[in-house]
């Protein structure tokens, strides 16, 4: 903002803005947490799920808070010869917002045991290690082709709407689900560690199958 918007009225708006959209978020993690709640699938990741949901939705709405009590709904300014306004700013956070649920549901397809990449490996390891490798291989170079498209659509949308400055909307808006999104990344080393220590312990292996049933 201070690059784009130097020697403007709406100079310290600008710069307030990502911190608005970062604080109202935070807010948003929390009351997010609320919703994570066991169904009656009795689904851990499933908790997880809803209350990155909850927090989705509870973002959306304070992106729009943070727009109107900041920069407004109206031009804003002019860079590069285009014009940025409050709407598009909006737009382009909201993309962000989109580009963590893409991305979400495409490395929950991706690393699924229930899902067909990784249960195509697990039949390529009944012929043999080769099978094994190359499938693996192929399988994960194939998962980081739809993230790459995510990413690059989100920046060409924002780059439209905003230009460089709606890009950085977007990744703080991106950057204010971190707080859930750190919540299901760190669930699987937890339940993998659980049943390591289950399995080292001697313990029922029915206790050792349990947290891989949670995930």
């Amino acid at each position: 903002a201070a690059i784009f918007f130097a020697g403007t009225p709406i100079l310290e708006s600008a710069m307030v803005y990502p911190l608005a959209i970062c604080g109202a978020c935070i807010l948003t993690s929390i009351a997010g947490t609320f919703f994570v709640k066991l169904g009656t699938n009795n689904s851990i990741m499933g908790a997880l799920y809803k209350g990155l949901i909850a927090t989705g939705v509870f973002s959306v709405a304070g992106l729009a808070v943070a727009t109107y009590a900041t920069v407004g709904w109206g031009t804003i300014g002019t860079v590069a010869g285009m014009e940025i306004t409050g709407t598009n700013l909006f737009f382009c956070g909201l993309v962000g917002l989109v580009v963590t649920a893409l991305i979400v549901v495409i490395t929950e397809y991706y690393t699924g045991t229930n899902k067909r990449p990784v249960n195509s490996i697990a039949q390529a390891s009944v012929t043999g290690h080769g099978t094994n490798v190359i499938q693996g291989l192929a399988v994960s170079l194939e998962s980081t082709a739809l993230p790459a498209i995510v990413i690059v659509g989100g920046i060409i949308g924002t780059y439209q709407l905003g230009g460089l400055f709606g890009t950085g909307i977007a990744v703080t808006a991106m950057l204010g689900l971190a707080g859930m999104i750190v919540a299901l990344d760190a669930f699987g080393p937890v339940t993998d560690n659980a049943g390591g220590i289950a399995e080292m312990a001697g313990l029922d292996p029915d206790v050792r199958k349990r947290p891989t049933r949670w995930m």
